[in-house]
């Protein structure tokens, strides 16, 4: 049987029109620069998705400019596989109808979501299954669109960190030439399963079941586990990276490029120390875009590219976790 191998080469994005700035904040009496919290800090602007820009429209665009910069043709992909925070209904996924939209008529459609761990994880899900030989062109789908539509809503500080975007990120199989997944590691913590999430609340703001009537929906978490998400927020993201690193016998030193998602300018900076990263080998899109969960590794990716810090044959280290830190996932990869 013919070895086949993952190849990375495009990638494509699509952020809001609707940029947010902190004077929006500022208005409403939300303090931005305040020092008493440093998870909410960072952010000079950020992008909301209107309610037209649905998870399938973002989903939809960031493909198309995938393909119009690759010269891909749709037909060519036969497996899109998607994660949106939040899809447009409670159910069906966004797969389906991101597959549709982009003409992709020869693909299967699948939702693979690990919060904001969902690139990673679908990147090294993907590259199995180039390896296996089902599939040869996979199409992989971040969409964050939370912001405008919920957390926004809310008029409070947890508004000021997360923003919308999308992107898409192509997948091919080849025989010749590197393989493009160096090294992964990836491993739940199921233990630390619903500390943190998208709950539902009714008007009177106390948390209620998401099957029975309630008012809205925004990001919450068990008080009592705050030292258990913060301590996981710190220490996760150097592990998996060690762990990937150490999978493929490579130190971070020899990593041209390190991408993180980005809840915080704390986090980011914290993470790059822990693993002995440099400025000039990170980068994050943080000031501009805020917090892009599954998208942010991918959105940051193309900006790396466009202001020349990424070149054909470099290597980069990627890690994010999941909410609480019930799951955490890190990938090397060759960009070609």
């Amino acid at each position: 049987m013919t070895y086949r191998k993952p190849h990375f080469a495009s990638v494509g994005t699509y952020l809001p029109e609707q940029v947010i700035s902190n004077d929006y904040f500022k208005k409403l009496g939300i303090a931005v620069e305040s020092e008493d919290e440093v998870f909410f800090k960072g952010v000079n602007e950020r992008r909301w998705a209107s309610p037209r820009e649905t998870s399938v429209y973002m989903g939809v665009k960031a493909g198309q400019n995938l393909f119009d910069k690759s010269g891909t043709d749709p037909a060519e992909i036969d497996l899109v596989i998607a994660s949106a925070l939040i899809d447009d209904h409670l159910l069906p996924h966004v797969a389906c109808g991101i597959q549709h939209g982009l003409a992709a008529k020869n693909a299967t459609a699948i939702t693979l979501d690990t919060g904001c761990a969902s690139f990673v994880s679908g990147l090294i899900y993907a590259s199995a299954m180039i390896r296996s030989g089902f599939f040869q062109n996979i199409l992989l789908i971040s969409v964050s669109n939370f912001a405008g539509r919920v957390q926004g809503r809310l008029k409070e500080r947890s508004a000021v960190i997360p923003g919308d975007g999308a992107a898409a990120f192509l997948i091919r199989s080849r025989e010749n030439g590197p393989d493009g997944l160096l090294g992964w590691w990836e491993k739940s913590f199921g233990e630390h399963y619903g500390h943190f999430g998208v709950h539902s609340f009714d008007r009177q703001g106390e948390r209620v079941d998401l099957w029975g009537p309630h008012d809205r929906i925004r990001f919450s978490f068990h008080s009592e586990m705050v030292d258990s998400i913060k301590a996981n927020s710190r220490e996760l993201i150097p592990l998996a990276l060690q762990e990937a690193l150490s999978k493929c016998g490579r130190r971070i030193g020899e990593i041209d490029l390190v991408l993180t998602h980005q809840p915080n300018r704390y986090l980011i900076d914290h993470w790059r120390q822990s693993v002995g990263a440099s400025e000039e080998k990170s980068h994050d899109t943080l000031e501009r875009y805020g917090n892009l969960f599954q998208a942010s590794i991918p959105v940051t990716l193309e900006d790396a590219i466009n202001q020349g810090k990424l070149k054909s044959g470099d290597t980069i280290a990627m890690a994010s976790f999941a909410f609480a830190g019930e799951l955490a996932s890190s990938a090397v990869i060759q960009w070609d």
